[in-house]
């Protein structure tokens, strides 16, 4: 048996939509433990470059569909 070519093309949208699917349920559940969004940070002064690498790099690292945003804000801010 031969798919026929409109019967390959089926089948390669149905694969892919089989694909987006698990994409997007996977998308949910990490979204329902909190594992998506984002989040910004906004400090005052300085930054201390060699304190804050780590911790963001962590949390990169354990949340990895999460955005982090740094700002700089003056004080009057």
């Amino acid at each position: 048996m031969r798919l026929t070519p409109a019967g390959e093309a089926f089948l390669n949208e149905a694969r892919r939509l089989m694909t987006d699917t698990e994409v997007a349920i996977e998308t949910a559940r990490r979204a329902a433990r909190d594992e998506v969004g984002r989040l910004d940070i906004a400090y005052i002064g300085a930054l201390p470059d060699a304190k804050m690498p780590r911790p963001l790099r962590s949390l990169r690292a354990q949340f990895p569909h999460v955005a982090v945003s740094l700002r700089h804000l003056r004080p009057a801010q």
